[in-house]
């Protein structure tokens, strides 16, 4: 299968290109930079240039392709926009041809949740600043499905591994800081998938993407406290200082980001599992906190 990733040099972007790729898929990349497109042609994957803003790059090479996996984003204030104008690229140019659009949006869509496990059915009204205008953008992506396309919405839970995602953002600051700092306290709970676990589950969805619209929590069973992973997180970095980082404070420094780490979630990933046949094999996040010690 041809299968155009966006994103492809990302964190999860990276690691789904690696996993379609492994299973024989013929993977193009987007790169809009020199440094992403040398990185993605040494791992051996075409290459078009551009960015999100291009809508003509993306719709051609949606059109050459039997699926797109959009995973990219600007990642800053344009976000939002940037977002919503590559999606309206890539499905108005698959428009009618049945192809396969797999669109990454996330657990935080949900908001708090408390002890009781969201599943694809709950409400996304009470998402964060930071992510509530995905709502916009993952309801033209179920509409398309009307246009003879299918279309699946992933909502990752929590990504760590390979010393990346928010994990390894609170690691990298121990480090800097000598102390760590998470915002929230220590009961707030954070529902986490292991990076190569999520990029498996993504195979399996471009190779048997359902009819119609889906939309498909990428969660493993771990509903981790951050007080534990903190905790974890200090012993292999060998830092004494643990500290919670109140909302308010964090605020200052972090803007919406930091209501969005505070969430208390419980995300659950049953129905990927039993779609899919979805069984995540990787070592749980405390585990994985292990590998910090080589920071």
């Amino acid at each position: 299968m041809r299968v155009f990733v966006t994103g492809g040099t990302g964190y999860i972007g990276a690691a789904v290109a690696r996993a379609l790729k492994s299973r024989g898929h013929h993977v193009t990349i987007l790169a809009r930079r020199d440094e992403a497109e040398i990185a993605a042609r040494a791992a051996g994957y075409d290459v078009v240039r551009g960015g999100l803003e291009d809508a003509s790059v993306l719709a051609k090479a949606a059109l050459e392709a039997d699926a797109t996996v959009h995973t990219a984003s600007t990642g800053d204030d344009r976000r939002a926009a940037a977002d919503l104008a590559g999606v309206r690229a890539v499905l108005g140019a698959m428009r009618g041809t049945g192809k396969r659009f797999v669109y990454t949006g996330g657990c935080w869509s949900y908001g708090n949740t408390g002890s009781k496990p969201a599943d694809e059915l709950a409400s996304t009204a009470g998402a964060t600043p930071l992510s509530a205008w995905r709502n916009a953008v993952e309801g033209e992506v179920a509409a398309a499905a009307a246009h003879n396309l299918r279309v699946v919405i992933m909502r990752p839970a929590v990504v760590y591994g390979e010393m990346g995602g928010l994990v390894g953002m609170m690691a990298r600051d121990a480090k800097k800081q000598g102390a760590l700092r998470y915002v929230g306290t220590p009961t707030t709970r954070w529902t986490f998938v292991h990076l190569a676990d999520l990029a498996g589950l993504y195979a399996h969805v471009v190779e048997r993407t359902p009819d119609g619209a889906t939309i498909l929590n990428a969660a493993s069973d771990q509903v981790v406290t951050l007080g534990e992973v903190a905790s974890a997180l200090a012993r292999a970095l060998r830092v004494e200082r643990v500290e919670p980082w109140s909302v308010d404070d964090a605020r200052q420094t972090l803007g919406a980001f930091a209501d969005a780490l505070a969430l208390d979630q419980s995300v659950s990933g049953k129905k990927a599992r039993q779609m899919f046949k979805w069984s995540p094999t990787h070592p749980g996040v405390i585990a994985d906190c292990a590998s910090f010690a080589r920071l």
